[in-house]
């Protein structure tokens, strides 16, 4: 069994640098030979509430994610994050002759060659951070939904989605060392603590856009981080997982 996986491309518009990395990974040999192939999250920056027009900025990428789904074998996974979200409905409308694409508001646990994974976007096991998972919280609210579809116009979303894309560096990844051990400990702890919650032997997430893979003799933790920087994808082939470069 084959499975790719990518999160954090933080892509803003189909020509920018971002859209060339997921671009690469749609194309990918490894990629295109997988069973699954899942966004975990974060591929798109600022891509929220049910409004179809958004979607033009993407064509060509959602072109590739068709040429994919044309494999029947192979099944397509698009897990939110917390920057792409509340748009269950214009995804399954763009992909809805397609049995194979399925849309996850968390994370999946998938049973393969006697393995028990947990792919997810990170957010939701992050431990230590009751603040933002209260936001969190709020944020998936049909409230919220309703805000971004409803009383949120188009322009008033490529605005914010522009002001995203312009944040601050740190926002990118690029920690001080400090930082960066901080968040590389704190995700694997928030690993290890699901998978022993819920038995599993594998997870696999983004969100801290810190790069890493934590192999034990019966655990595995791995993170893609910010890979616009890392040009870095998870592939997963006979029981081992090994981070794949684009």
């Amino acid at each position: 069994m084959k499975i790719s996986s990518i999160s954090d491309v933080h892509v803003v518009n189909g020509r920018d640098n971002r859209a060339k990395v997921l671009k690469s990974f749609l194309t990918h040999p490894k990629v295109l030979e997988s069973d699954y192939v899942i966004f975990l999250g974060d591929v798109f920056d600022c891509l929220v509430g049910e409004q179809p027009e958004q979607l033009n900025e993407y064509k060509e990428i959602f072109s590739l994610v068709e040429k994919v789904l044309m494999n029947e074998r192979c099944s397509f996974i698009f897990i939110e994050g917390n920057h792409d979200f509340h748009i269950k409905n214009i995804l399954s409308n763009r992909f809805f002759k397609y049995k194979n694409f399925y849309y996850r508001e968390s994370g999946i646990s998938l049973d393969v060659d006697n393995r028990k994974i947990f792919y997810c976007h990170g957010d939701e096991i992050e431990i230590g951070n009751p603040s933002y998972q209260f936001f969190r919280k709020i944020i998936r609210q049909d409230l919220v939904r309703y805000f971004f579809t409803s009383l949120y116009s188009l322009k008033k979303l490529s605005f914010l989605k522009k002001r995203i894309g312009e944040k601050s560096i740190k926002y990118f990844g690029e920690y001080s060392k400090k930082e960066e051990s901080f968040l590389r400990e704190k995700f694997r702890g928030s690993a290890q603590f699901i998978s022993e919650e819920f038995g599993f032997d594998a997870v696999v997430c983004g969100h801290s856009h810190i790069e890493d893979h934590l192999s034990g003799e019966n655990f595995d933790y791995i993170n893609n981080g910010f890979s616009r920087v890392t040009n870095k994808f998870v592939f997963f082939n006979r029981g081992e997982f090994k981070l794949e470069s684009l």
